[in-house]
């Protein structure tokens, strides 16, 4: 399980939309393309 990062909420990895950190190299797992979308706005 991981964190969704802008909802807070656990999301499993298997059915999130996953989200590649360009500067870090981390990834990051959101709960939908709309939470992603939120969250860099």
């Amino acid at each position: 399980m991981a964190t969704d990062p802008f909802s807070g909420k656990p999301v499993d990895k298997s059915e999130a939309y996953i989200v590649l950190k360009k500067a870090s190299g981390e990834v990051a797992y959101f709960e939908s393309e709309a939470n992603y979308h939120a969250f860099v706005k």
